[in-house]
C-alpha cells in the first residue's frame, strides 16, 4: 500500500513539474523578442513579438508628401490587431508608429517640428519639449492629446528625421508601458548612402545654432557666431556634425 502510494505521490510531481517546465515555455515563446532593420535608413530596432506582443506591418506612403515623408511602420499589440479584423468600424487601435522623412535641410529636431506640424502634431502638444540623446543623435521628446494620449521622440540622424510615437489609453497600456523599452533599442548604423567623412564649412556650423539659441538682438547672435568660429562653443560644432551625421568629419 506504502508502494502504491509513493508511485502516485512521484507521479503526482513529474506532472506538476512537466506543467510548470511548460508553462515556462509557453510564455518565453509568447515573449519573443525580433529584430527589425531598416537598411536604406540605417536603423535597427527590436520589439516583442508574438501573441503577448506585437504585430508590425509596413504601410505604402505617398513619397511625394510636402513633409518628405518616406516610410512608415506601425505596430500594433497583437491581440488588438487580431480584435481589429473583426470590426466592422471605428478608430484604430492605439499603437506604436515610425515614421521616416527626409531632412534636406539639416533641421535640427526642435526646429522641424515647428516647420512640418502636421506631420510632428506640435500644436497638440502638452507641457514642454525636451531634448535628448537617442542612439547617440539629437532628438526631442514631447506628449501630445488628440483621439489619444500620445508621446513623441524626433530624431536627427543621416539626413532624415525619426519620428517614433506611442498613443495610448492610460498608463497600463501595453504601448505606454513598452515604449521606453523599444525607444532605448534603437540603433543606428551605416549605410551605403553615408559618406565615411566629409569637411564641414565652419560658419554655416556656427549659424545653426541660430535656429535653436534665442538671443536679445543681432549683435549678440554675430558675436556668439564670432567667438563659436574662433574655437568656442564646441558644443554647437558637436551637435551640427551629429545632425549632420557625417562620420570622421573635420573642420
Amino acid at each position: 500500500m506504502k508502494k502504491i502510494i509513493s508511485i502516485v505521490v512521484l507521479l503526482g510531481v513529474l506532472i506538476t513539474i512537466g506543467y510548470v517546465l511548460s508553462t515556462t515555455q509557453s510564455s518565453n515563446n509568447s515573449k519573443k523578442v525580433t529584430e527589425y532593420t531598416l537598411n536604406e535608413e540605417g536603423l535597427i530596432f527590436t520589439y516583442r513579438s508574438g501573441p503577448d506582443g506585437f504585430f508590425l506591418e509596413e504601410r505604402l506612403v505617398d513619397l511625394n508628401d510636402a513633409s518628405g515623408l518616406q516610410r512608415e511602420i506601425i505596430l500594433t499589440p497583437t491581440t488588438d490587431y487580431e480584435d481589429q479584423k473583426t470590426r466592422v468600424a471605428g478608430e484604430g487601435s492605439p499603437s506604436w508608429r515610425l515614421a521616416v522623412y527626409k531632412n534636406n535641410m539639416k533641421q535640427s529636431p526642435s526646429v522641424w517640428v515647428d516647420t512640418y506640424p502636421l506631420a510632428s502634431n506640435i500644436q497638440l502638444m502638452m507641457g514642454e519639449m525636451q531634448d535628448v540623446t537617442i542612439a547617440g543623435a539629437n532628438a526631442v521628446e514631447y506628449t501630445t492629446d488628440g483621439l489619444y494620449r500620445t508621446d513623441n521622440v524626433v530624431i536627427a540622424h543621416g539626413g532624415l528625421m525619426f519620428v517614433a510615437s506611442s498613443s495610448y489609453l492610460d498608463d497600463t497600456s501595453l504601448t505606454r508601458k513598452n515604449f521606453d523599452s523599444w525607444i532605448d533599442s534603437f540603433n543606428f548604423v551605416q549605410t551605403e548612402k553615408q559618406l565615411p567623412q566629409g569637411k564641414i564649412n565652419v560658419d554655416v556650423a556656427c549659424r545653426s545654432a541660430l535656429t535653436y539659441t534665442t538671443f536679445i538682438n543681432n549683435e549678440d547672435a554675430e558675436k556668439f557666431i564670432t567667438e563659436c568660429i574662433n574655437g568656442e562653443h564646441s558644443d554647437v560644432i558637436e551637435r551640427y556634425i551629429k545632425d549632420l551625421d557625417v562620420d570622421g568629419a573635420v573642420i
